[in-house]
C-alpha cells in the first residue's frame, strides 16, 4: 500500500473569495497610477515589532505577513501597520509563526509598500490563528462538514471566518511547514502612561478595574462557558486567599487530593474568565505561561477573599483581554521576585537541615523511601481510577471496553460521511473535477459485519509468495528470502454502530496491512499453518473484536448462504459489541499513468487501534 497526495487540491496557491495573493496586490501598488482600493489577504506573520507611541498619541503595531514559501522573496511579503488610540485596541498576535486574516487594509505605494489601518478605517480588520490550534488538513473534516470553527482572536467586531478562509489557513499552515521564520521580538506593553491600569497584586483594592502582568501557578474548567486562572506576581496583598504549605501527614488526612503548587501565602489572585477570554485561555494558556491580562474587575469571593474576573467586552464582543507574555522586558521584576521568593529562608543553611547522625540519616532514608512508595501508590491509582472511567464511558455506550483508538480528541464520523466525502469533487478553473480519493483521516464507531480471507492461516501471507507478493517484489528478491518472512494481510468489512435493522447501509471495507495487524493483535505475524499456538491466540484475539462473526459466517455457508447480510438478519444471529477506531484513507496506484485518475485505487487502513489484552 502506498499513500499520495498527487491528487490533493492546492487550496494554499488559490487564495478564498474576495482574498488576494500579496504579489498581486504588490504589483498593484507598484503599477501607476496606484490606487488605494481596500485590500484583503493572508499569511504567516513572519516578523511581530514592539507598540510604539506615535507622535499624534495614538499606538502602533507593525508586523509583516508572507503567503508563499517555496521562493519567499519582496514579493511575497508585505509589512501591515496598525495605528489605535489606546493599546487595548491593536490586534493580538501571540507570537511569530501565527497566522492571519486581514480585511480591507489600503496598500500605500513605496519601496516596499506598507499596508495600513488608521482607527478611521472601521471596516479593516485583523483575525489572528495561533499555530498550534491549526490542524492538519487530513484532521479538518469538522471544520469543512460539521461547522466548527478555528480558534481565533480578534478585537474588531464582525462576522466569523466563512469555511473558505478557515481551509486557506489550514493549507496555508502546511504550505509552510518547512518555512522557518526570521527571530523577531515579541510585543511589549508600554507602562509609562498615568492612565495605564497595569497594577501589581499589592496594590489592588475591591471593586476597581486592573490589568495585570503575572505567572499561571494553576488552570481549572469549572465548566464550558467559564475558564479559572490562578496568578501570581509574587507580591503579597492581605486580601487575597490564604495557600497554606502541607506537609506529609496531611496526606493521609486528605487522600490524594493535589497539592497548592505554590506560592504559598497571600499571593495568588483566582481570575474567572467568561467568553470569549475563557475559550482563548483554555486552547491557549498553560500553567507556567506569563499573561498579561487586562480589565479584570476586582470583587468578593464567597468567602470574603479578594478576587477577579474578566467579562464580555459590551462594545466589542469578540475582543479577548489575554495575551502571552515572553519578552524580557515585560516578565523581568517577576522572576525576581519569584528567585526571592524560592531562596530559602534567612539564616537556614543546607548544613542545618541535614541530619547529622547515622541513625538520623537512616530514618531519614527511610522516610524518603517511604515517600517515594507512597508517591508511586498514588500514580498507579491515579491510572486505575482512568482506567476504570474509561470503561465505564464504553459500558455507557455499549462499546467494546477492550478496544482501544487514538486521537480521541476528534469527533466521530459516520460510515455514510467516509464513503461520500464531498471533497472527492473539487472546483478548478476548467469545471469540477472527481479524485480518486482524498488523503484523509477519521475515526469511527463500527461493528464488524465480515471479514477476508475465510481462513485464519491465510490472515498471513509470505513474501515469497508469487500470489501475495509479486507486485512488491521481483523474482530474483523473492529468491533472496530463504527464511519466510510473513506479513498480516486481511480485511474488515464495517458498518456503523448504530445501522437500523432490516437495511443494508453503507459499508467500509478496511484493509489490515503487516504495520496495521501488528498495531491491531500486539503479535507478529508468521506462518500460521506451522504455529497451531500462535493460531490459536490469533483467534482469541480475533473473536474479541468481532463476536461470534467467523463462527457464523462458517455454518451460514454451510447452508450456501454467503455474507454480508442486511444489518439485524435473523439468520446470521451476530452477537458481537461496537467500537471505536481511527480510519485513514488514500491512494494505491494499479497503472503506470499515475497522471491519470483511473490509475488510482481507493483504500481504507485501519491505525492507532489495539485489540488489549
Amino acid at each position: 500500500m502506498s499513500l499520495s497526495t498527487g491528487f490533493l487540491p492546492e487550496p494554499a496557491k488559490h487564495p478564498p473569495a474576495g482574498f488576494s495573493r500579496l504579489c498581486n496586490v504588490i504589483d498593484a501598488a507598484a503599477s501607476p497610477p496606484a490606487t488605494s482600493v481596500p485590500v484583503s489577504f493572508l499569511g504567516m506573520v513572519t516578523r511581530l515589532s514592539v507598540p510604539v507611541r506615535e507622535a499624534n498619541g495614538d499606538f502602533a503595531l507593525e508586523f509583516t505577513v508572507q503567503d508563499q514559501f517555496d521562493s519567499p522573496g519582496s514579493e511575497s511579503s508585505i509589512c501591515c501597520k496598525v495605528s489605535r488610540n489606546e493599546l487595548n485596541k491593536l490586534p493580538t498576535i501571540r507570537a511569530v509563526g501565527d497566522f492571519v486574516l486581514i480585511y480591507n487594509f489600503n496598500v500605500i505605494a513605496g519601496q516596499p509598500p506598507t499596508a495600513v489601518s488608521t482607527r478611521a478605517e472601521p471596516g479593516s480588520r485583523v483575525l489572528s490563528f495561533s499555530r498550534s490550534t491549526i490542524p492538519q488538513p487530513e484532521f479538518s473534516q469538522s471544520i469543512q462538514g460539521a461547522g466548527s470553527k478555528l480558534p481565533y482572536v480578534t478585537l474588531d467586531a464582525g462576522p466569523h471566518p466563512t469555511t473558505e478562509q478557515q481551509m486557506a489557513i489550514v493549507y496555508m499552515k502546511q504550505a509552510a511547514a518547512s518555512f522557518v521564520p526570521p527571530k523577531s521580538t515579541r510585543p511589549n506593553m508600554p507602562t509609562t502612561q498615568k492612565k495605564q491600569k497595569l497594577c501589581e497584586l499589592k496594590d489592588m483594592e475591591l471593586s476597581k478595574y486592573y490589568d495585570l502582568i503575572g505567572e499561571v501557578v494553576k488552570t481549572f474548567a469549572a465548566n464550558y462557558e467559564t475558564f479559572d486562572l490562578y496568578v501570581t506576581d509574587y507580591t503579597t496583598n492581605n486580601d487575597l486567599f490564604l495557600y497554606e504549605e502541607r506537609d506529609d501527614t496531611d496526606d493521609f488526612m486528605f487522600g490524594a487530593q493535589k497539592k497548592w503548587p505554590g506560592p504559598f501565602g497571600r499571593m495568588t489572585m483566582a481570575i474567572r474568565l467568561y467568553e470569549p477570554h475563557a475559550s482563548f485561555a483554555r486552547n491557549n494558556v498553560r500553567e507556567g505561561d506569563f499573561v498579561y491580562l487586562q480589565n479584570i474587575h476586582s470583587k468578593l469571593s464567597q468567602v470574603g477573599n479578594l478576587e477577579g474576573a474578566i467579562h464580555q467586552d459590551r462594545k466589542y464582543l469578540d475582543r479577548v483581554n489575554i495575551r502571552i507574555c515572553t519578552h524580557p522586558d515585560q516578565i523581568a521584576s517577576i522572576k525576581e521576585r519569584k528567585e526571592a521568593y524560592e531562596q530559602p529562608a534567612f539564616g537556614s543553611t543546607v548544613n542545618q537541615n541535614q541530619p547529622k547522625k547515622a541513625s538520623a540519616k537512616a530514618a531519614a532514608k527511610k522516610k524518603e523511601e517511604k515517600r517515594e512508595r507512597q508517591r508511586l501508590q498514588k500514580e498507579l491509582e491515579q491510572q486505575e481510577l482512568e482506567k476504570k472511567a474509561e470503561e465505564l464511558d464504553a459500558a455507557k455506550a455499549g462499546l467494546n471496553p477492550h478496544i482501544r483508538a487514538g486521537n480521541t480528541d476528534k469527533r466521530i464520523s459516520n460510515i455514510t460521511e467516509i464513503v461520500h466525502n464531498p471533497h472527492l469533487t473539487t472546483e478548478t478553473e476548467i469545471g469540477n473535477l472527481s479524485l480518486p480519493f482524498v488523503n484523509c483521516k477519521y475515526r469511527a464507531r463500527v461493528r464488524v459485519v465480515d471479514m477476508w480471507p475465510r481462513k485464519l492461516f491465510d490472515f498471513a501471507r509470505s513474501l515469497s509468495d508469487p500470489k501475495y507478493g509479486k507486485q512488491g517484489l521481483s523474482a530474483d528478491h523473492r529468491e533472496s528470502y530463504r527464511k519466510e518472512v510473513f506479513q498480516w494481510n486481511f480485511a474488515l468489512l464495517v458498518e456503523n454502530a448504530d445501522a437500523p435493522a432490516g437495511k443494508t447501509p453503507d459499508r467500509l471495507m478496511l484493509t489490515v496491512g503487516d504495520e496495521q495487524g501488528q498495531c491491531l493483535l500486539k503479535m507478529d505475524a508468521c506462518d500460521l499453518r506451522q504455529s497451531p499456538e500462535k493460531r490459536k491466540r490469533l483467534e482469541e484475539k480475533l473473536f474479541i473484536l468481532w463476536g461470534n462473526l467467523r463462527e457464523r459466517k462458517i455454518a451460514l455457508l454451510k447452508e450456501g448462504i454467503h455474507l454480508p447480510l442486511p444489518t439485524g438478519d435473523s439468520r446470521l444471529q451476530l452477537q458481537n459489541k461496537p467500537f471505536d477506531c481511527c480510519i485513514e484513507e488514500f491512494g494505491e496506484p494499479v497503472g503506470k499513468n499515475l497522471g491519470n485518475p483511473k490509475s488510482w485505487v481507493r483504500r481504507h487502513t485501519l491505525f492507532n487501534t489495539t485489540i488489549m489484552d
